[in-house]
């Protein structure tokens, strides 16, 4: 029968030993590389977990060169095997993932409601007049007419004054008027304004007889 301390010591080990299974499996194994330690066979099962061990740091063997694969772990051994597992990141969290493509874009919201109205501006400036347009055509003739009135009188000889009156039809207007006849150098003669329908034409005579003749040029209105 054992005694009672190696049978606490062998659940020790049972217990260690099942510790690191649990760490060997939740981490993935490295490379099949025969291992630098000189009591670890190339073709041993456990060679590739052993090298892990070594390369993170986990295990530093029980000499420089040797392993001792079938020695048993103590309690203090399996603490520092945890510790420095704990230290190496061997167990870390995995890599992010690559990124997601970008999704499509929404759709456009409705148009915003249209502005206020602006107060109206100033008044420019008057432009320049434009050229002057063509003269347009002529319109037809008004039915008023001129004409020309007549009347002459025979003037005696020795100092003598004399009228001549030429008469426009009743209502039309008198516009102009004047004399024909010799008159003397002695004689005078005056012309009177347009009166009413006439035009006169007063005569001084002095020297022979003469005959004079006034008219008038009326409008028929």
């Amino acid at each position: 029968m054992k005694p009672r301390h190696l049978k606490k010591r062998n659940r020790s080990q049972i217990k260690l030993v099942s510790a690191i299974a649990v760490v060997l499996v939740l981490v993935p194994l490295a490379g099949q590389a025969a291992s630098r330690f000189l009591d670890v066979a190339s073709d041993n099962p456990l060679a590739a977990d052993i090298e892990w061990l070594e390369a993170w740091g986990i295990t530093k063997g029980c000499s420089p060169t040797e392993f001792c694969p079938n020695d048993p772990v103590t309690r203090e051994q399996m603490a520092a095997f945890l510790h420095r597992f704990a230290l190496s990141g061997a167990g870390g969290a995995g890599s992010t993932g690559a990124q997601g493509p970008v999704g499509p874009g929404g759709p456009a919201g409705p148009a915003g409601p249209a502005g206020a109205v602006g107060p109206q501006g100033e008044v420019g400036p008057v432009g320049p007049q434009g050229p002057q347009g063509e003269v347009g055509p002529s319109g037809p003739a008004g039915s008023s007419t001129f004409y020309v009135s007549s009347a002459s009188a025979v003037i005696g000889s020795g100092a003598s004054t004399t009228q001549v009156t030429a008469l426009c039809n009743d209502g039309d207007v008198v516009v102009s008027g004047g004399f024909a006849g010799a008159v003397g150098a002695a004689d005078s003669i005056s012309a009177s304004e347009p009166l009413a329908g006439s035009w006169r034409i007063t005569l001084v005579n002095s020297g022979p007889g003469l005959t004079l003749t006034a008219y008038a040029v009326c409008l028929d209105v």
